[in-house]
């Protein structure tokens, strides 16, 4: 085939489920051909309605025999295969010319069991298009809700991904589709919403993930000391060194992911040599006179806006493309309230399960958290579960109901409800809201209620404010709204 391009790849489960319902009509008019590991083929289809060739003749059979260049055969020995789309000639079939995709299945744990091969004459592109299209989006739903219900990928430590709002299951979804290419990927979201775990998730998810994770925080290492951190360095090469020299963070990723946690915290010289780093896939270490390449991949996080960076001069226009191949945006948990009640019950399940208390909460302190603004995010919410946890004990409470009075002094005047907070001059005071403060909350606000009215269809939000649709995008990214 001509031309590739990396997409998601497709689970062999998922695919069985697809072959029963989900696949178009259209599919009849292709040939159709699944192999396992060793190039066996398991299924064939569309050969006879197509070609005038038996499918029954291949089946059982090594698919080399009949085409030994078969594309599919090659993406079997691939170290991070993909899928492909493209154009071909098949010798077996009299040259016929055809257009196909390769389409690498998944075990459940994420190995490479097979390949599925699909390929229509050159004339029936569109057939191809529309059977490719329903596979990627149909598999990926499929993973995604499996993933949410902690059924798949198993992070460190027993996490796992959480969510009920289809504005997290977005983020799931494009983790997803990043992890199956190779492409850098940077996460953005304000502290706390978990960006370091969809990081653990995409390289699990990953052909990468047998290789090591290595995790940097920019921001906790020493700016003198970052760039022999993150290259290492030869004997001698500063005083106080090592006389055997030490690897950096990223030989240490070598045939993995170099996960940069807070790389807004980054000084602009420190960048330079980062972004030669990351984009000629070599580094060399301080002291040292040679490069050496490494193969990693690179995913990067921050909860800064690196854009409004770039245009103040405090963070590196190159770099900041070099690193948003696939921007992944988090949303805060304001936004996406529906998973506020789903996050405690797994949190307090936790607890539960560690120590044998039950806690709940009073349905009065449950409207409130509704409504909290939640500046620490997911965090936040973990804290609030360990603190409920630790009053049930000194109660000596093996069930335990936390009541608003309980979180006064934790959370001051913040778990107000709309009634006690009253007029806008009210809220300025108690919250300590500047002028211009209470207009973006305003504004904010309008934002969320005009998306949940429309069920998050933009155009129409962008109508009832009023405004563009890229001015909303513009506005959602400033408020940490996804959409």
């Amino acid at each position: 085939m001509k031309s590739t391009r990396n997409i998601e790849c497709i689970s062999y489960r998922d695919f069985k489920k697809l072959m029963v319902s989900n696949l178009p009509d259209s599919v009849s008019e292709a040939v159709m051909v699944i192999v396992d590991r060793e190039g066996t083929v398991l299924y064939a289809s569309g050969y006879k309605k197509v070609l005038g060739f038996d499918d029954l003749k291949i089946v059982n059979k090594k698919l080399a025999r009949v085409e030994p260049r078969a594309k599919v055969l090659q993406m079997l020995q691939m170290d991070n295969p993909y899928l492909a789309v493209g154009d071909n000639v098949l010798p077996s079939l009299g040259n016929l010319r055809v257009e196909g995709a390769v389409i690498p299945l998944w075990s459940p744990d994420n190995k490479l069991v097979g390949g599925l091969t699909i390929f229509v004459p050159q004339n029936r592109v569109e057939v191809l298009r529309d059977i490719v299209d329903k596979i990627k989006t149909s598999a990926v739903t499929v993973n995604t809700d499996e993933i949410i219900r902690g059924n798949e990928i198993p992070l460190r430590n027993n996490r796992r991904i959480i969510g009920a709002s289809e504005a997290y299951r977005k983020v799931v979804r494009l983790a997803l589709q990043a992890a199956r290419t190779d492409f850098d990927v940077l996460i953005t979201g304000e502290t706390g919403v978990g960006k370091e775990l969809l990081a653990e998730f995409i390289h699990l998810a990953s052909p990468r993930r047998n290789g090591p994770l290595v995790v940097v925080n920019c921001a906790a290492v020493p700016e003198t000391l970052l760039e022999s951190e993150l290259f290492g360095y030869e004997a001698g090469a500063f005083t106080g060194a090592s006389r055997f020299g030490k690897q950096g963070k990223f030989e240490l990723a070598d045939g993995g992911t170099l996960f940069l946690d807070e790389i807004g915290e980054m000084s602009l010289a420190t960048q330079g040599k980062l972004l030669r780093a990351i984009q000629e896939r070599e580094i060399e270490k301080v002291g040292g006179t040679r490069s050496k390449p490494v193969n990693i991949r690179v995913i990067a996080a921050t909860n800064r806006n690196l854009e409004e960076m770039v245009e103040r001069g405090n963070f590196r226009k190159d770099l900041f493309y070099r690193l948003n191949v696939i921007p992944v945006i988090v949303p805060p948990l304001r936004s996406r309230r529906e998973d506020i009640s789903v996050l405690f019950d797994y949190f307090l399940g936790k607890i539960e399960r560690k120590t044998g208390i039950r806690i709940t909460f009073s349905e009065r302190l449950m409207k409130q958290f509704l409504k909290y603004r939640w500046p620490g995010n997911v965090r936040e919410l973990e804290n609030i579960c360990k603190y409920a946890s630790v009053l049930a004990y000194e109660r000596s409470r093996e069930v335990f109901e936390l009541d608003l009075d309980d979180l006064a002094f934790r959370l001051g005047h913040a778990l107000q409800s709309e009634e006690e907070c009253g007029s806008v001059e009210s809220v300025t005071i108690k919250a300590g809201l500047t002028l211009s403060a209470l207009c973006e909350e305003t504004e904010r606000k309008a934002i969320l209620t005009a998306l949940s009215h429309c069920n998050y269809n933009k155009s129409s939000a962008s109508r009832m404010l009023g405004i563009t649709r890229q001015a909303l995008y513009q506005k959602a990214r400033q408020y940490g709204i996804g959409i």
